[in-house]
C-alpha cells in the first residue's frame, strides 16, 4: 500500500484518485545524467533540468511519502521538454516501466514550471499541474499543486493541502 501511495504522490496524484488506466508503457533503459544531448535551441528544457534524477524526499499532506524502497525504485528523467517518471524493473540495467509522462514548460526567471499530462497511470491526459523549483548543488526541489489550486510560493506541503514537494538528486554519470 505504501508503494502505491508513494507512486501516486510522485506521479502527481494530487487527490484526484486514479484516472482511466492507460496500459503501462515498457520504456527503454533510463540513461544516466549527461548521456542525453545538451539543451539546444531544439530542446526547450533548461540545461539544469536535463538528466536522470533519484528521489531524496517526497512530502505530501505534511508527511514524508518515501521510504528506502521507493528511493531505490523510482527515477525521474527530464529532457526534450518532457518530465517522465519510471518504476525500475531492473536497477542494475536501469530499465523500467514509465508510469507518467508530461510536457514540461519552465519559466527560469520566475522560478516556476507547468506540467501537462501526456500519459499516466494516475492522472488523466491533459491534466495540468503548476509549481516552483530551485536547485542546490546536484539537488532539484519541486513543489507543485493542481492548476486549479494556487501555485505554491514556499517549499512546503502542509497537512490538508494539495501541494506536493519533492527533492531529487542528479544521478551520477556511470
Amino acid at each position: 500500500m505504501r508503494r502505491v501511495l508513494a507512486a501516486g504522490a510522485v506521479a502527481l496524484s494530487l487527490g484526484n484518485g486514479f484516472a482511466a488506466d492507460p496500459p503501462m508503457v515498457k520504456a527503454p533503459a533510463v540513461q544516466p545524467a549527461g548521456a542525453s544531448l545538451p539543451a539546444t535551441n531544439l530542446d526547450p528544457t533548461p540545461k539544469a533540468f536535463i538528466g536522470v534524477w533519484v528521489p531524496v524526499s517526497c512530502q505530501a499532506d505534511g508527511k514524508e511519502q518515501f521510504g528506502e524502497r521507493e528511493k531505490k525504485e523510482f527515477r525521474l528523467s527530464i529532457e526534450h521538454g518532457m518530465h517522465k517518471l519510471y518504476l525500475l524493473t531492473d536497477p542494475v540495467k536501469m530499465e523500467g516501466v514509465r508510469i507518467h509522462a508530461a510536457k514540461l514548460t519552465v519559466d527560469e526567471k520566475a522560478g516556476t514550471f507547468d506540467l501537462e499530462v501526456a500519459e499516466s497511470k494516475l492522472k488523466a491526459k491533459g491534466d495540468k499541474i503548476h509549481g516552483i523549483f530551485a536547485f542546490e548543488g546536484e539537488q532539484m526541489k519541486l513543489c507543485y499543486s493542481p492548476a486549479d489550486q494556487p501555485r505554491p510560493t514556499k517549499f512546503e506541503a502542509p497537512k490538508g493541502s494539495t501541494t506536493l514537494c519533492e527533492v531529487w538528486e542528479r544521478q551520477p554519470k556511470k
